[in-house]
This record gives C-alpha cells, sequence and structure tokens, in this order.
C-alpha cells in the first residue's frame, strides 16, 4: 500500500476516533445503573466525589466478565483488577482521566477473581451534573484477548520498511476501533479492502473480491439508494461524505455501520481514485437503544407506579417524588422536593423518625419498615391515614440514599373486612352477568344493594336500600304474591330459594317486570334454626315482556284477519250478486218508477258495504307489509267512518280534512293502526270531562329545518296529521317519555303503555317524525309528518262513462251459483259471448278442447280444488298470450297471485261491481297486437246448472 493511502486512511481513521470519542460524550446522564443492565459488555460506574473511586454499581456482564459479586467489587476500587503484569503505562493514564475528568481508552492486562489474566479494553467516560462538575465515571470493558493475540501474530519484524510497520499499526489500529478502511482506483474498478473491513462485512480476510459491487450488495435493501446517491454525490462535486447506514452480513446478520469517503482528481479534475473508512456502530447503537428504552421505562414505572415513590438522603431531605405521592399527601411536587421527609409524618411520631432513619442507614437493606406497629401518613389538610413503606438503599453520586415506596392501605383494611362476602358478591356476579346484586344480613339486618339493582329500581344511590323500599316499589295486585314467596324462603323448615316475577313502579312512575331469585342461608337446629344471610340477584324482564306483548298481539291480529278472510270470502260472494244483479237490473226499470229508486238504493248500500269489507280486510291482514303509493286523505275519511261511531257523546268531533293530499309511500295497515292509536289515546284524554277531538290533515313545505324538544323535521314536502285533543294535558317530564314502551300516566292495570310507541315506531319506519305539544289542564297535539311523493299526473275520471261494450268470447270462472249467473248475465248485457264454469277442473277442461276460442279468462281466486291462479298458470301454458283477470276478496290473496301469474293480467276486488269489470276487460283486450272476431255466431246464452258437473256453461 502506498505511503500516501496510509496516511489519507489513518486521518480518516483519526476522525472516526475522534467521532467515537464524541459520541461517549453526548451519552453523559444515558447509561444510568437501571439502564445498561441488558447490555452485552461490562459496565461498572463509580462514584467521582470520592478520592478512591469506588464502585457503585455493576452490571451482570461486569459481574460474569470480572467473576466478583455484586457484594465484592461494590464499594471497592477497580485497582482490584490489576496484577502483576499490569501495564504500568495504563495504570497511569486511567489514573490522569480520572484527576483530569476526562474520557480515556486503554487496553490493559487485568486479572478475573480467579488469577486468570485477560486482555481488557477499558473506556472511560465522565458523567457531569448541570454545572459541569463530574459526578461518576463509567466504565466500559471489553475482553480483547483474541483480538490481541492475533494483532501479536501480525507485528512487522524487525527490518521492515516504515510503510510496512505503518501498516501494521493501522490495521492494529482499525481492529481496536472497529474501524475498516478502503481504496477504490475509479479507473480500473479495483479495491483494496483492510481486514478490519472484511470482518465488518462478515468475510475471512481476503475470501471475498472487494468490489463496489459487493459493497453496495451488502447495504440493507432500505438504506442501499441513499448510500449510493451519496457515493454518487461526491464522485459528482467532490464534497466527502458521511452516511450511517446498516449491512447485512452474508449470515443474515444486521450490522450498524458508519461510511466515510473522500474522492482524489487529477489535474483535469477527472475523480481516479476514491478512499474510505467503514465503522461498525452496532455495539454503541445497542447500548444507545437499551439506554433509551430503558430510560423510558424506567421513567414510566417511577411515574405510572400505583404506589407513591420517594426518595431521600441520610438527613431525610426529599430528593425525588412521583404523582402518586402528591396525590397521597396533597403537595405538590415543588412543595416536597428539599423539605425533610417529617413534613409527612405525624406529630406524635416525628421525635423518633430521626433515630429510625439513622437505624436503617447504618445498615442498609432492602426491608420494610414499621413491622409490626402501625404506621400512619400526614397530609397537607392535617388528616392521617394508615400506611405501609418499603424501603430500598441506593449508592449515588449524592451519597447514599433511600428509595421509598408508600402504600395507603386504607382500602385493603376496608377490604379484609369483608373479604368472603365480596367473594362470594363477585362468584354470584359472574354467575348473574349484567343483573343487579343484593345481600341482606338478617343478624345485623343490613341491606346491600347494587349500583345495577339501584338502576332497576330507579332508586339514586345514596338512598338507603331496605326490604319496606323494595316492597313500596311492588304495586298492591303483586305484594301478596311477593310476601308469600318472601315467607316461604325464609322459612327455617323449607330449602330458602326464592324465585318471583313480578311489576316495580318506580318512583317516576315507569313501570318495569323484574324476576328475583334468592338463596337464603341458615344456621341451628330445631327451634334455633334462623336465616343468617340472603344473596339474591334481579334479572330486568321488560323487554322479553315486551317482546311477549308484541307476539300474543301479533297472533291475535292474525287468527282476526283469518276470521275476516273467511266470513269477507262469503259475504263477498252475496254482496256480488246482490249488488250485480242491482246493476242489471237498473237499467231494465223506468228511470221514474219508485222500483228504480229502491233499486238505485240498494246498489248505493251495496257499494258502501264493499267500502265497509275492503277497510276491514286491510285492517286485519297480518301479511308482510308493502308500502305503496296511498292518498292519506282517503284512508283518514275511511277510518273516521269507523271510529265514529266509537265517539261518546260528550265529545265533538271536528274534521278538517284536505282533499287530495299529495301522495305518501306507506303501508295501509300500519297507517290504519297509526291513526286507530293516535284517536283512542285523545278520547281517552278526554273520557271524564269530554270536550273536542280536533283532526286536520293537509300538506306542509319546510324551507328550513325545524328543531323541537320531540322530533327534528328536515326541510322537504310533507303531509301533516294533527291530532289535537283539550284532554287533561302531561306535563314536559310524561312528553319526554310518552314513546317508551309500557309507559302509561293511568294506574297499575288499567294502560298497557303501547298505543304511542307503536305510533312512534311505525311513523319512523315511514321516514317520518313525530312532534308532541301539551299543556296540563288544557290539552295535547300530536303532528304526525310523513314525507310525500312526487306529484304524479291525475289519471282520467272514469265513474261517470257509460261501461264499454265488446263481443269477443270470455270464459267466466266461479264456484258460487249466483256469481257464476251473475257474470254470464252481466258479460252478455254488455254484448259478449260468455262461456261459464262453476269450478276450475270444468273450465280447463273447457279451455283445453278449444283454447284458441277464448278471447279473455275471469276467474275466481279462491274455488275448491284448485284456485283461479293455477288454472290461469294452466291456461297460459296452452296460451300464453290469453288476458286473465282475477277476482280475489282480498290484497294478500291478490299480492300472491300477482307474483305467480305473469303475463297480461288484471286484478278486482270482490264485490264486483258492473263498471269496473266492463273496464278492466277492455282495458286487456284492447291491448293485445292482433284484434280478434266473435269466435261463434251465436249470440243468445242459455244458462243451465248441470246436476252431475255443478257447472254453469253456454248452449250453442
Amino acid at each position: 500500500m502506498e505511503l500516501n493511502t496510509v496516511l489519507l486512511i489513518g486521518a480518516l481513521l483519526l476522525l472516526g476516533l475522534s467521532t467515537w470519542h464524541g459520541w461517549h460524550q453526548r451519552r453523559d446522564g444515558v447509561l444510568k445503573s437501571k439502564v445498561i443492565a441488558a447490555a452485552s459488555c461490562g459496565v461498572a460506574i463509580t462514584d467521582a466525589a470520592v478520592p478512591r473511586h469506588p464502585v457503585i454499581y455493576a452490571n451482570p456482564a461486569f459481574r460474569l466478565l470480572t467473576g466478583y459479586a455484586d457484594e465484592e467489587v461494590l464499594g471497592q476500587s477497580l485497582s482490584l483488577l490489576h496484577g502483576p503484569q499490569t501495564d504500568r503505562v495504563a495504570i497511569e493514564k486511567l489514573a490522569l482521566a480520572l484527576q483530569d475528568g476526562r474520557p480515556c481508552r486503554v487496553v490493559a492486562r487485568h486479572y478475573r477473581k480467579n488469577g486468570a489474566p485477560f486482555w481488557n479494553e477499558v473506556t472511560l467516560s465522565p458523567v457531569r451534573n448541570p454545572l459541569g462538575e463530574v459526578t461518576q465515571f463509567i466504565w466500559v470493558m471489553t475482553d480483547v484477548t483474541q483480538r490481541q493475540q492475533a494483532e501479536q501474530s501480525h507485528k512487522a519484524p524487525p527490518n521492515s520498511s516504515p510503510a510496512s510497520t505503518l501498516d501494521t499499526h493501522l490495521q492494529s489500529a482499525q481492529a481496536l476501533a472497529h474501524v475498516g478502511s478502503w481504496d477504490w482506483t475509479i479507473r480500473d474498478g479495483t479495491q483494496v479492502w483492510s481486514d478490519e473491513q472484511y470482518r465488518i462485512f462478515g468475510y475471512e480476510p481476503g475470501s471475498v473480491m472487494p468490489t463496489y459491487e459487493t459493497f453496495t450488495a451488502a447495504l440493507h435493501p432500505d438504506d442501499r439508494a441513499r448510500v449510493v446517491a451519496a457515493v454518487e454525490k461526491t464522485l459528482a462535486d467532490g464534497a466527502p461524505y458521511e452516511v450511517d447506514c446498516r449491512i447485512v452480513q452474508p449470515s443474515g446478520t444486521i450490522r450498524f455501520v458508519r461510511c466515510r469517503g473522500a474522492v482524489t482528481r487529477d489535474a483535469a479534475g477527472q475523480p481516479v481514485r476514491m478512499a474510505g473508512t467503514v465503522q461498525d456502530l452496532t455495539q454503541y447503537k445497542l447500548i444507545e437503544s437499551v439506554a433509551q428504552e430503558r430510560e423510558a421505562q424506567f421513567r414510566l414505572a417511577v411515574e405510572s407506579a400505583p404506589n407513591g415513590m420517594l426518595m431521600a438522603n441520610q438527613d431525610g431531605i426529599i430528593s425525588m417524588v412521583n404523582g402518586q405521592i402528591e396525590r397521597l399527601f396533597g403537595y405538590t411536587r415543588d412543595e416536597l422536593l428539599g423539605r425533610s421527609v417529617e413534613l409527612l409524618v405525624p406529630e406524635r411520631f416525628r421525635s423518633a423518625h430521626p433515630d429510625a432513619r439513622r437505624s436503617f442507614f447504618s445498615v442498609p437493606a432492602t426491608r420494610a419498615m414499621g413491622t409490626g406497629r402501625e404506621l400512619y401518613g400526614l397530609r397537607k389538610d392535617g388528616t392521617e391515614f394508615p400506611l405501609e413503606i418499603g424501603l430500598n438503599p441506593l449508592e449515588t453520586s449524592s451519597g447514599r440514599m433511600v428509595l421509598a415506596a408508600i402504600v395507603d392501605i386504607t382500602p385493603r383494611r376496608e377490604a379484609e373486612r369483608t373479604v368472603r362476602e365480596s367473594q362470594r358478591r363477585l362468584d354470584l356476579a359472574v354467575e348473574a352477568a349484567h343483573v343487579g346484586i343484593f345481600e341482606h344480613d338478617h343478624r345485623t339486618d343490613t341491606l346491600y344493594w347494587s349500583p345495577a339493582l339501584r338502576e332497576i329500581y330507579g332508586l339514586s344511590a345514596d338512598e338507603p336500600g331496605s326490604l319496606q323500599r323494595y316492597l313500596e316499589l311492588i304495586p298492591q295486585e303483586d305484594r301478596g304474591a311477593v310476601l308469600d314467596a318472601l315467607r316461604q324462603a325464609h322459612d327455617p323448615a323449607g330449602s330458602g330459594q326464592f324465585l318471583v316475577e313480578h311489576r316495580l313502579v318506580r318512583p317516576d312512575k315507569s313501570i318495569r317486570y323484574v324476576s328475583v331469585r334468592s338463596h337464603t342461608w341458615f344456621e341451628g337446629d330445631g327451634s334455633a334454626r334462623a336465616p343468617v344471610r340472603t344473596i339474591g340477584a334481579v334479572v330486568d324482564v321488560t323487554d322479553l315482556k315486551q317482546a311477549e306483548a308484541s307476539r300474543r298481539h301479533a297472533s291475535k291480529m292474525e287468527a282476526i284477519g283469518t276470521l275476516a278472510g273467511g266470513i269477507a270470502h262469503e259475504f263477498n260472494n252475496s254482496l256480488t250478486a246482490v249488488l250485480g244483479f242491482s246493476e242489471l237490473a237498473l237499467p231494465l226499470i223506468p228511470a221514474d218508477s219508485k222500483a228504480h229508486r229502491h233499486i238505485e238504493q240498494v246498489v248505493a248500500a251495496g257499494r258502501k258495504s264493499r267500502e265497509l269489507v275492503h277497510q276491514l280486510l286491510t285492517f286485519s291482514q297480518q301479511s308482510d307489509h308493502v308500502k305503496r303509493p296511498l292518498s292519506l286523505h282517503t284512508l283518514v275519511k275511511e277510518s273516521l267512518k269507523l271510529l265514529r261511531p266509537t265517539i261518546p257523546a260528550w265529545i265533538e268531533l271536528r274534521e278538517r280534512i284536505a282533499a287530495p293530499t299529495r301522495p305518501i309511500s306507506a303501508d295501509t295497515t300500519h297507517m290504519h293502526q297509526l291513526m286507530l292509536n293516535l284517536v283512542e289515546n285523545a278520547l281517552h284524554a278526554m273520557r271524564q270531562s269530554g270536550g273536542i277531538l280536533d283532526i286536520r290533515l293537509e300538506d306542509r313545505e319546510l324551507d328550513v329545518e325545524q328543531v323541537s324538544p320531540s322530533g327534528r323535521l328536515a326541510p322537504g314536502c310533507y303531509v301533516c296529521l294533527t291530532i289535537r285533543d283539550t284532554g287533561e294535558g302531561m306535563d314536559p317530564e310524561v312528553v319526554r317519555r310518552i314513546f317508551d314502551p309500557f309507559f302509561t300516566t293511568e294506574p297499575l292495570g288499567e294502560g298497557r303503555g303501547m298505543g304511542l310507541s307503536v305510533v312512534h315506531s311505525i311513523v319512523t319506519a315511514h321516514g317520518g317524525t313525530v312532534l308532541v305539544e301539551s299543556q296540563v289542564d288544557v290539552g295535547t297535539t300530536v303532528s304526525v309528518y310523513l314525507p310525500a311523493l312526487p306529484p304524479r299526473a291525475a289519471a282520467p275520471a272514469t265513474a261517470d262513462v257509460p261501461p264499454p261494450h265488446g263481443h269477443e268470447c270470455i270464459l267466466f270462472v266461479d264456484d258460487e251459483e249466483s256469481l257464476a249467473r251473475f257474470g254470464g248475465e252481466m258479460l252478455e248485457s254488455l254484448g259478449y259471448f260468455p262461456v261459464v264454469r262453476m269450478n276450475a277442473a270444468d273450465a280447463w277442461q273447457a279451455f283445453s278442447i278449444a283454447p284458441q276460442r277464448f278471447d279473455l279468462l275471469i276467474t275466481d281466486q279462491c274455488m275448491p280444488g284448485m284456485g283461479g291462479d293455477l288454472l290461469a298458470e294452466e291456461c297460459r301454458r296452452l296460451r300464453p298470450d290469453l288476458p286473465v283477470i282475477l277476482c280475489t276478496g282480498s290484497d294478500q290473496r291478490r299480492s300472491a297471485a300477482e307474483a305467480r301469474v305473469q303475463g297480461p293480467a288484471e286484478y278486482l276486488l270482490k264485490p264486483l261491481a258492473l263498471h269496473d269489470l266492463a273496464h278492466a276487460i277492455r282495458r286487456l283486450l284492447d291491448a293485445r297486437d292482433t284484434g280478434g272476431s266473435p269466435r261463434a255466431a251465436q249470440t243468445a246464452v242459455t244458462l243451465f246448472v248441470e246436476e252431475d258437473a255443478d257447472a254453469v256453461s253456454t248452449r250453442r
């Protein structure tokens, strides 16, 4: 290696060593005893305030390196490692460094406790306080015996050249400082690595070709681009680079290194060579990271400790406290630091405290202070509290200190007194999660109620619990059963089991359903046997009761719907005959005759009856609720027709129904139920005094959001239903809770508390809002806002249009003879050619013989054997384009038919009206792509009843 290259590398090496010493100086205050415990090298800390520099701390690696135990080295000078062959120069160098308070690094021959010699690399670093005074020295020791032996074997011979000798010394210095060097001839790409460079990169010296590619390949993938960019920048602008990064050795081990490099240029300014160093910082990085981690852990552990932590010297002067000490004693940190610890000792114990402190410092050892006697602390406010103190001696640069851990044992003393009861209480709470717990001590007549139990009962935390208070919450109707169950549970001859379900009336008048289970323990025998303790749990089962009530209501409504459907089917058939034949007879009677007027009254009554049946069926149906466009003004008028007879004479009904209102998307059944519940609540409020029931329906448009105590309304178009009564009214607290399930202001047993809860759930499900205004003795106004649908084009009125006629052939099917006859005559009166059958089988037989004969199928939906939808489905197999009219008695059956019958179809609700049926027929027939002509030439239709087939048919 050329001399100038060696000198350049030497300069870089000195720069690295200088940086290394600077790093040691910057870590002042970091390597504390608890922080460096995990370091892999031996670390000892000596006290700089004492001339002989005694050891105050040694980490486990130091003890492993030297063989000495803690008690053998603490308080001793590190000169105990010296021996007969220890280099005097190294000893003097360390002594001068200790005297001057500066860092130092030597390699000396030291001796272990067993007398075995080893080469020890000692790094000495001073620790200064904020005033710049040296308080401690940190000794970092590493066994370098193998390295020294290797260096001895590579020493230059006596007659070697100066350059060779310098190179040898340089290699030794590099190994000592863990700094490798390299030289790169840029023109031919050759590189030269020092032995230490090879070792840093994980290779044996000379085992791989030293190239730039070998260097970059060893760089950590996350650091490679950054290092390469630094090298390229140096090649470009000539400025030396220095960058910290990671390398990955062939074994996969990651090392932290510091890379430096400088470039040499020729006369033309072109880079011709680059030289530099790579310093291994792994050990320092490890120590630094461990130090930082342990320092953070130490600070966090002390500050977040559940106990109070206090440090004081031999004179009792406080030098450190944590936040828990502030909370325990009521002093701030500034008020305690520098004060005597006697400040925290009660006056009656203060005189004896200095002797106890001196006794501890005379024989320092970790122990509990005050064992066997009571210890108390004195707070800033003068109150005392029992405590326990754990004492730990510490050797610091300021002298011997004591670290005290202080615990307030007031809660523990209370807990010890009730540990058995608390354990039993806890076990029961775990078994009956989320329930209220109570415990009754019969001997002292004390009763414990858990917070959850008080919440169930609606009682405050400061209200004392008692059996009498519990019984006061139980309604009179349920109290007798509860008392009987209590007597049986407390009967010494019984099992002690108590299980009862009853109602509670909270102080706020709300009603809850609870299930109570308890067990009573007895002691004594015979007549002396008596209850001693009862432990039990209370479960709020109101939600279960609500679900059960909803289920019963649903079952009831389903039964009503089934019964109403059956009755309506029969009634519809009869009503169809009455209404249909009356409509057929009306044109045959002179308009000025009494008979014509009488028949008109029959037709009018029949149509009203048809509307009534439809309303009853709609309200009682329990099928899946489907929202459809609905004109609310029509539904409200229909509901009022049903409700008007139920309104007492002493209540005046006023209605202002705007017609028509905008359509809404709603379920008809839900709207009927909403109307019924609101009117029922209003009537109930005026049942005693009478008053005015005012019902309004109108469109409302809101430009801005409106907020009230009972709801919030976004801007938009609404249909507003308002029901106002002049009854007794409600106070604001009651208004706030009227939508709660089971809440009622009526006496127990008179109100279910479900009406307005159901209203609120219906309106919320429809995207609306309920607003309530009420004043005691004035009345209540309930306003229901339901979102309106966009306006639609009005359908043309057809009520006064004469029924359209035709000439097609129509298959009419109904299992009722009167309806079959009506159908045939009605179709004939409209000009059609009817073929009438009284069951689906006969109709299918007639159709299957000549499918093309028929232009339209009109059939009843509900018939014995095969229903109308199945008949239409079978006919469509032969004639997919066959128009169908299905007649049914309810919307529920209509929905089922719509799902089954595909293609052109109309659905008519019974009882059938001539006008509706005539228009439906023409809509279907006119919608066909191809017209049809009569398939039969005869016009006369003769209806007869076949005794065997039970059918009504045409004769041709």
